[in-house]
């Protein structure tokens, strides 16, 4: 398995210096009258280098001199508009296999469990699923009312999780911000990489997804079974840039939260019969589960290297203003889940020749990157309200009970390996944000609360204390971006990997032509591999946000870990069990494909299609 998706931070060391603005003063006058804007766009193009500004613009021209006056020269720019992107991928793969190789002459009926499965897994899970199954927002009023719905249902779990009675291996953290990389629930310097904790695959030479018999010339006498080893890997990357300023204002409230929520369920209950307990054990073998999920939050002005503030006493003299009428939505909504069922039966003997069948293996992956690379702007204010989600959900549920014995007289005196385990369970998640953060908020000042009116009006007169806000010093124009309603901005992940390896194995002596006690046996029913791995980057004011009315901001992290301890067998014999499921395959048991004379005689069949325990899931 390659996993070269390694998070890595945001670099805000990436400077551009642009070259200082042509000039051209009137002698003997205090305003300046234009017939065209290219000395006015010229100083917003360098207040805002490499950006495009679009033809028709409202450029605003101001000469510090006794009694300026404002000359108006040019039209309308054309706004930002509003950018949803929409992604749904699904896996689902039946992969439930039937098979008997050898000439032991007996058929072997699955055994039903009588512990967990995968609804009840899957219910256990749904605990840790606060949003439900929340539909997609379908305006920009129902994604701020999700922003807000959904921030109050993951307080709410959080809070009875921190509360007594929560559920053990659930780690919840609750704050304004939280910092930092937590793994399972601990806070780490450094978050463990995938690649150290991928189990041992099958070797390279086994061909996948196949049932293979060949004969050796140095009568190498063998059985290897793969009927685990699946991957399932949902991997998304959000870089949410569409809209960024440098200061942000709005007239109404500001809801801020970032989320985060890692769910592991499984069962690894296995049953392997007494006669089996000279094979080699590897008890490094062991299902793993890891949720990580950092919390980075920086500011491009104070962690740039050598960065500072201007020490000039330069403020703008020009400012062009564009319109939007209504809300501005900005939304990403990305759901991955892979539902493999792979749950194989197998009645096997040796029958004198190199033996290998592979009945796993499966991949299933969903993978999506989406870059919003949008407008630049030096103040954004907003009429209304402002609302901003960053959510991830990632849940992993496996399933891997495996029941492993022998018919009665059964013996090998060749090297006998087993391995049911070696499962690995990874969630991982970061989201970053880039500006905003709470030392950056303040309380709406006088100014901006005139520049609203001024706005609101469609005067657009820009008040003089604005010009003079010390996060524009060192600018010779400023753009700005008006939202006459609600600036929404959510980005939405889910993630989910449901895994059935529930494999039974039956082993016994060939009965056809001998016995061959002196085969070598490989049986691997585990090492299963399913990973979630999210990444939202999200650029918000960068250097202040000013809120006229209630500022709301949450980060929250729950981490669960849910293992079954029931056995899907009970505490019965395995080796009892298998010699009741057994029956002696007699010719009016076959099919006419299964009608052979061939010692070496193997069969495939498929189970019919199991239940719908993903309706819950994917609906």
């Amino acid at each position: 398995m390659r996993a070269p998706q390694d998070l890595v931070d945001y670099d805000p060391s990436l400077h551009y210096n642009a070259p200082g603005p042509q000039w051209v003063w009137a002698a003997g006058s205090s305003s300046l009258a234009v017939d065209t804007p290219d000395i006015a766009v010229a100083a917003v193009k360098h207040a805002m280098p490499g950006v495009v500004h679009p033809a028709g613009q409202t450029v605003h021209v101001s000469i510090p001199a006794p009694a300026a006056q404002v000359e108006h020269v040019g039209q309308e720019m054309e706004p930002a508009g509003s950018v949803v992107e929409i992604v749904h991928q699904v896996n689902w793969l039946n992969d439930d296999d039937y098979v008997s190789a050898g000439g032991s002459g007996l058929t072997f009926t699955p055994i039903d469990g009588n512990g967990a499965d995968i609804p009840s897994l899957l219910n256990a899970a749904s605990q840790f699923d606060p949003l439900g199954h929340a539909g997609m927002p379908g305006s920009a009023q129902a994604a701020a009312e999700f922003i807000v719905e959904a921030a109050q249902s993951i307080k709410a779990l959080a809070a009875a999780e921190q509360a007594d009675g929560g559920h053990d291996g659930v780690f919840v953290a609750v704050g304004d911000t939280i910092e930092g990389t937590f793994v399972n629930g601990e806070l780490l310097a450094q978050a463990p990489v995938l690649a150290d904790h991928l189990p041992e695959l099958p070797a390279s030479g086994s061909p996948p997804a196949a049932i293979v018999t060949q004969t050796s010339t140095s009568l190498e006498i063998s059985v290897e079974v793969h009927a685990g080893s699946n991957t399932l890997e949902n991997t998304a990357v959000v870089n949410n840039s569409w809209l960024t300023a440098t200061v942000l204002a709005t007239l109404g409230n500001h809801v801020e939260i970032n989320a985060v929520i890692q769910t592991n369920v499984w069962s690894d209950v296995d049953a392997v019969g007494s006669s089996l307990s000279g094979w080699t054990l590897d008890p490094d073998q062991v299902t793993q589960s890891f949720n990580i999920a950092a919390f980075t939050r920086i500011d491009p002005i104070k962690d740039a290297p050598g960065a500072s503030s201007p020490a000039t006493d330069d403020f703008p003299k020009a400012w062009a203003v564009t319109v939007i009428h209504g809300d501005l939505l900005m939304m990403n909504w990305i759901q991955q889940i892979s539902f493999v069922s792979d749950n194989d039966v197998h009645m096997l003997s040796s029958s004198g020749v190199k033996m290998t069948i592979t009945t796993g293996e499966n991949v299933a992956e969903n993978h999506v990157s989406i870059d919003d690379l949008g407008s630049n702007y030096d103040l954004i204010f907003v009429g209304g309200s402002v609302y901003s989600g960053n959510f991830i959900q990632q849940t992993n549920v496996l399933l891997d009970d495996d029941l492993v014995g022998s018919v009665a007289g059964f013996q090998t005196t060749g090297t006998a390996a087993l391995s049911t385990s070696g499962n690995l369970l990874w969630n991982q998640a970061s989201i970053t944000t880039i500006g905003g953060g709470p030392d950056t908020i303040d309380a709406l000042p006088d100014a901006y609360r005139q520049l609203g009116n001024s706005l609101a009006s469609g005067s657009q007169t820009m008040p003089y204390d604005v010009l003079h806000d010390g996060n524009f010093a060192g600018l010779i124009g400023i753009r700005v971006l008006y939202v006459t309603g609600n600036l929404t901005d959510l980005q939405y992940v889910k993630q989910v990997n449901v895994l059935g390896d529930s494999d039974q194995v039956a082993v016994a002596l060939n009965t056809a032509t001998q016995a061959f006690p002196q085969a070598d046996w490989d049986v691997q029913t585990g090492t299963n591999v399913l990973v979630n791995i999210a990444q939202i980057v999200d650029v918000n004011a960068i250097a202040q946000t000013y809120v006229a009315g209630d500022h709301y901001s949450d980060e929250i992290l729950i981490q669960a870990e849910l293992i079954s301890t029931d056995p899907q067998f009970g505490s019965q014999n395995p080796d009892h069990l298998v010699n009741e499921a057994v029956a002696f395959l007699t010719d009016e048991h076959l099919t006419p494909s299964m009608q052979t004379d061939d010692p070496t005689h193997m069969h495939v069949t498929h189970d019919a299609v199991p239940a719908d325990p993903m309706q819950s899931v994917t609906s």
